[in-house]
C-alpha cells in the first residue's frame, strides 16, 4: 500500500477558522521542540521568497504560496527512528510527492522525505525539493473526491428511477434499465387515469433523462481548469480529463493561459460553480473543488 504523500489545497489552511488556526499555534507554541520548528518554518518561508505556513500540530507544518491551488510540500521537526528504540534521534525533515527516498518502502509515510540534523542543510532540502505540484499531480490529488461526488449525485438520481419504476410496474429493479426497450417506449406516451400515476411516470423519465445526461458528459469527459498567481500574473492550467474506472485519470497534454484567455464555454461554468460552496456539484456545470479548482463540463455540449 503506497503511503504517498498528497498535497493538500492551500483553500484548506487560508479558510481555515479562526479557532482552528489557533488551537494549532497554540500546540506547536507549547512543543518542546517549538524553538527548532519555529526557526526552521521561519528560515523556509524566508528562503522561497515570502511563502506562508500552516502548523498542524506540535512538530509540523504545510508550506505554500498564497497564489497556488496545492501546498508546496510539508516540513517538520521529529523523530525518525524506526522502531522507536534507543536514544531520541530528532531530524529537520521535508516531505513532498516528488521526493522518492530509495532507503524507505514505499507503504512508509517517511518515502517521500529527506532529512537532516543540520537546520541550514534542511533549508536547502526544502528550496530544492519544495516545488509547486506540476498539473497532473494536482488532478491526481484531487480527481478521485470529485468522481465520489458526481457518482453519488448519479446514484441517487438512479434510486429516484428505479423507485419510480416499482411504484408503477410493482417490482424493484435493481440496477439501471434501459427504458428505450419495449414497453417503457410505450410507457412514455400513455396516459393514466390516476393522477398520481401520470406524476410517478413523469418523474421516472425526468429522473432518466437527468442519469443519461450524467453519462452523456462524462464520456465526453471534464475539462480540469485550475486558476493560480503565476509572479502577479493570473494563468489558468486546462486540460482534459477522462475518468472511467481506471486507477489513474486519462489527461491530455495541459495547457496554461491567461485566464481572461478561458474559452467562453469555460468561463461561463467557472462563473457559476464560483457561487455555490467548495465540493458541489452542479448538474450540466461540472464541479466546485474550491475558490481556484474546478471540474467543468467539456466544451459547447448542449
Amino acid at each position: 500500500m503506497l503511503a504517498r504523500f498528497n498535497h493538500p489545497l492551500v483553500s484548506n489552511f487560508e479558510q481555515c477558522s479562526v479557532h482552528d488556526r489557533e488551537m494549532h499555534e497554540h500546540r506547536a507554541r507549547t512543543s518542546y521542540r517549538y524553538a527548532e520548528m519555529s526557526d526552521f518554518v521561519t528560515a523556509v518561508c524566508e528562503a522561497l521568497g515570502g511563502a506562508s505556513h500552516y502548523n498542524y500540530d506540535s512538530n509540523t507544518a504545510f508550506i505554500y504560496r498564497p497564489g497556488d491551488t496545492h501546498v508546496l510540500g510539508e516540513i517538520g521537526f521529529a523523530d525518525l527512528r524506526f522502531r522507536k528504540v534507543g536514544k531520541e534521534k530528532l531530524a529537520y525533515y521535508v516531505r513532498t510527492a516528488n521526493i522518492h527516498n530509495s532507503k524507505i518502502s514505499v507503504d512508509n509515510w517517511k518515502h517521500n522525505t529527506v532529512s537532516t540534523d543540520k537546520l541550514s542543510t534542511a533549508v536547502k532540502l526544502a528550496v530544492n525539493h519544495l516545488k509547486p505540484l506540476d498539473v497532473r499531480g494536482a488532478v491526481e490529488a484531487t480527481c478521485a473526491e470529485v468522481k465520489n461526488i458526481i457518482t453519488k449525485d448519479r446514484n441517487i438520481l438512479s434510486m429516484h428511477v428505479r423507485d419510480k419504476m416499482q411504484a408503477l410496474l410493482g417490482f424493484y429493479v435493481y440496477s439501471d434499465y434501459d427504458l428505450s426497450k419495449g414497453i417503457f417506449k410505450e410507457l412514455r406516451n400513455i396516459t393514466f387515469a390516476s393522477e398520481e400515476l401520470n406524476r410517478d411516470k413523469d418523474e421516472l423519465y425526468k429522473h432518466a433523462a437527468a442519469v443519461a445526461e450524467f453519462d452523456r458528459y462524462l464520456e465526453r469527459g471534464l475539462t480540469y481548469v485550475a486558476f493560480s498567481d503565476n509572479y502577479g500574473q493570473p494563468v489558468a492550467d486546462v486540460v482534459s480529463v477522462f475518468m472511467s474506472t481506471e486507477t489513474e485519470p486519462k489527461l491530455y497534454p495541459p495547457i496554461r493561459m491567461a485566464a481572461t484567455e478561458l474559452p467562453e464555454w469555460a468561463q461561463r461554468r467557472t462563473a457559476v460553480l464560483k457561487l455555490v460552496s467548495n465540493n458541489t456539484h452542479v448538474r450540466g456545470v461540472g464541479v466546485r473543488v474550491d475558490d481556484r479548482v474546478f471540474y467543468i463540463c467539456t466544451g459547447e455540449y448542449e
